[in-house]
Order: C-alpha cells, then structure tokens, then sequence
C-alpha cells in the first residue's frame, strides 16, 4: 500500500476468539466463521478476502454489532458489546459505521439526501446544516439546495455509493466497515471509490475494515489482508507480503482468478 503505515496505538475494534453457526432450512448447523481473533488500531486498514460462502460477511456483521457471537468477545474501544448498556452501545455503533455493497437497497428510498445526512448526524452538536454540507463537499457531492432535495434514485450509481460514505462519515466514526462496496462498479468508478476512502483515512484517520472478494483490491488498499476460506483464516500478514508471496493454495488461487502473475520462488 502506498500510504503510510497505521499507528501502533490500543485498538479501536477488538475481535477475540468470535465465532458462528447456524441453522440452515434442513435442520442441519453450517459453521459460518470458526473461532477468529482480530484488532483494527487508528488509521489501520484491513482487508478480509474470500470467495462467496467464506465467511467474510458474517465477520463484518459480528464487528458492526449486527449479530452476536457465539463464542468470544467484541470490544469497542475497550468495553465489550455484551455488557454494554443502552447509551454506550448506541455510542459504539456510531463509532462503528457501515457501507455495505449496494447502495441503492441500504438508502432509504422515501428520504431526501437532506433527511439522510439529518438523521446520520444526530450526534454532532454544532451547526448541523454547515456540517453536513462540509461532510457532502467531502466526498465530492454537490450541496445546492435543489440536491439536498434529491431522493436516492434520482442520483447516479457513483452518487449514491458516495452517499453512502458520506451518511457513514456524519456518524463521525472510527472505523468503517465496507462489506463488497465495489461489488457490480465500473472499473472507473472503483478506482474513485477507493481514492476517497484513502483520502478520507489520510484526512480523517479513520480505520476499515475492507471485505471484498477481490484480493487485488487488497494489495493496493489495505495494510493487512486476511484471506477466509469456509469460515476460517487460512493466511494472514501485511498486504504486500501476502499478495505478493502468498504462501497458501487457496490465496493462490484467488490471484490467478484476478490475473495477478505469482512471483517465482525466492522473489518478492
């Protein structure tokens, strides 16, 4: 990754020993993430790649607080979702932010772009309007009144997928979970996608969490990549080492899929 290297500072998110099964339409149980350990610190992006059936959802689901492990423990800046009263896990929840993979399906259809960004910046205590027009103007979108007066299916597909960042951002997060926010782009529009969140980490610090099935997406994004097959993480490391010089079949095979050429033995 070109960008410069997370801070070694305490945990934002803290994922210890999580793991889930459940129950599929026969009666029968489907372990869809076996037991996992995983710390994202300020300003650190990590990536989770694997194919569909991997696990890589269910984990992002676990960290957002949308579902309970288990097993194990997930911590917010320290204090555990399981023992968290009703104000501190609202607060952890706007620490914890998603985007998730189709923007169209997760923006209300019924809202305005002004009632969005209202109701995602329910915590910021200074001049809203300002605010949430600074927070637009961030991730390129336009702040005239007659576009904050817009619904979500008058804007473009890039529109409502920066909507989606910028409903994200007016939380005021520490660390974003983008569950497959490139899935079904152009090649165009991935590559503004991902410069905005890196220009978002660099100005903002904010960590994320990246799940996506790409691993080519990880080389150039992340600092750490997990690679998840059948619910377990089967390598791990910093991105240009796992990527680079992958050591197990499976991220093998998810390089040859994206058309990445191998090194050869002994080269990076």
């Amino acid at each position: 990754m070109s960008s410069d290297a997370a801070t070694p500072q305490n945990p934002i998110l803290t994922l210890t020993g999580v793991s889930k099964t459940f129950t599929n339409l026969a009666g029968e149980e489907v372990v869809a993430l076996k037991p996992l350990d995983l710390a994202i610190r300020p300003g650190e992006i990590v990536a989770v790649v694997g194919e569909s059936g991997s696990g890589k959802s269910t984990l992002g689901r676990i960290a957002l607080g949308i579902l309970r492990p288990d097993t194990g423990d997930v911590r917010v800046r320290g204090k555990s979702w399981a023992t968290m009263g009703k104000a501190d896990r609202k607060a952890a929840r706007a620490l914890v932010q998603p985007i998730f993979q189709d923007p169209t399906t997760s923006l209300n259809p019924r809202r305005t772009i002004r009632s969005l960004m209202t109701q995602a910046s329910w915590a910021y205590t200074g001049d809203r309007a300002v605010f949430i027009r600074e927070t637009l103007a961030n991730v390129g979108l336009r702040t005239e009144e007659d576009f904050l007066d817009r619904h979500p299916h008058e804007l473009s597909g890039g529109q409502r997928q920066r909507l989606s960042i910028a409903r994200a951002l007016a939380m005021q997060p520490s660390v974003i979970v983008a569950d497959e926010p490139l899935s079904g782009a152009d090649v165009s529009l991935r590559g503004q996608v991902l410069n905005l969140m890196l220009k978002i980490r660099q100005e903002m610090g904010v960590s994320y969490l990246m799940i996506t099935h790409d691993i080519s997406i990880a080389r150039y994004f992340a600092h750490r990549v997990l690679v998840m097959k059948d619910g377990e993480v089967v390598e791990k490391g910093d991105a240009e080492t796992v990527v680079g010089d992958p050591k197990h079949p499976y991220t093998q095979k998810l390089l040859n899929s994206t058309g990445l050429h191998l090194p050869k033995s002994g080269t990076a």
